[in-house]
């Protein structure tokens, strides 16, 4: 959800909280939980009392937006629900870089980092966990890691 709303806020089609829970009533998110609410943390009172989810839709948008806000890709303000996307979002958002992996750069970026260690966050990036070597390549990967590499690897 909150690689989805930072996509929206960087087209520019969502501005604020009351449009994002109004884009959200669109997806396929929405028909599954009024199909079977249980799945997605409700109990039975709560699509009886809300049949459309708007508080369930409400609190999902806030949560994906304050998440956004902590890592630096938008501007939340909580009192009016604008939404404001930053460069940060807006290159997450056109590169295909995942909400998870703007968090690992936060969290590991040092104003003083060595090639390898830029290397080593970059290399935590979630879009590369589905990334295999095949068997056949493992002693090119090791040939290229003692002879090729123009940095210290820490493996």
């Amino acid at each position: 959800m909150v690689d989805n709303l930072n996509a929206e806020l960087s087209l520019g089609t969502i501005t604020n909280v009351d449009e994002a829970v109004t884009w959200l009533s669109y997806t396929y998110l929405y028909v599954r939980m009024r199909k079977n609410p249980l799945v997605y943390g409700m109990d039975h009172s709560e699509p009886a009392e809300d049949p459309l989810l708007g508080k369930k839709r409400r609190d999902i948008i806030v949560a994906a937006a304050k998440n956004l806000h902590k890592a630096q890709m938008i501007i939340y303000d909580e009192k009016t629900g604008y939404l404001t996307p930053k460069d940060l979002g807006r290159i997450a958002s056109n590169y295909y870089v995942s909400y998870n992996s703007v968090n690992t750069y936060n969290s590991l970026m040092k104003p003083r980092m060595t090639e390898a260690d830029v290397l080593a966050m970059i290399s935590r990036s979630t879009e590369f966990q589905n990334v295999k070597s095949r068997d056949n390549e493992q002693s090119e990967l090791a040939k290229l890691l003692e002879q090729a590499c123009p940095c210290a690897v820490k493996v």
